[in-house]
């Protein structure tokens, strides 16, 4: 374990939810690399970040809790079902501190106001992206009717149909051109 987690953050053990939000977006703010030039900056946001992770996280937490009262007490000799035990818990808990300090090195490399962006937002600004998605889908099912509504009036032999959808042709066009145009934009 590298540091107590509440120490980094400057909490208490007992401390709320959202007494470790507040102190995590006070420390990240003032150590964010883009911010602070210091040349540790970025380690103390990493570990800041790390904190966070598995602080913010109420399984997690729980795990790190009992972890930091096992660490207190005197070694004890651990074998068969316990010592698996122990090591399948242990496992989950050091692959969670990894995935937590990766995403805190990908934030530490962001722009600041990128990494502000609450999860929330990020959440949202990726609904909102699939949402233009399905709209621009529509936009291009509707086109390929246009399109297609001349040929399904030649089968039907209604040639009122056929002269009245030919002038379609070209804005179904324009429509598809448009729809491709726009998947593109949201690609890149």
């Amino acid at each position: 374990m590298r540091q107590n987690y509440y120490t980094v953050l400057g909490i208490n053990p007992q401390a709320s939810s959202d007494e470790v939000k507040r102190a995590y977006r006070k420390l990240a703010k003032a150590s964010h690399p883009d911010v602070n030039p210091s040349p540790k900056a970025a380690e103390n946001f990493v570990q800041i970040t790390e904190a966070f992770e598995i602080l913010s996280d109420p399984s997690k937490r729980a795990v790190y809790d009992y972890k930091l009262k096992r660490d207190r007490r005197p070694p004890v000799q651990m074998t068969g079902t316990a010592h698996r035990q122990k090591t399948e818990q242990q496992r989950a808990y050091e692959a969670w501190v990894r995935q937590a300090r990766a995403e805190a090195r990908r934030n530490a490399q962001m722009k600041y106001d990128d990494f502000k962006r609450s999860r929330v937002e990020k959440a949202e600004l990726e609904i909102y992206h699939y949402l233009q998605y399905f709209i621009i889908g529509l936009v291009f099912l509707f086109a390929l009717i246009l399109m297609l509504l001349p040929f399904a009036a030649m089968l039907r032999v209604r040639w009122w149909l056929i002269v009245s959808a030919i002038p379609l042709a070209p804005v179904s066009l324009r429509l598809m051109k448009e729809c491709r145009r726009g998947f593109k934009e949201l690609n890149s």
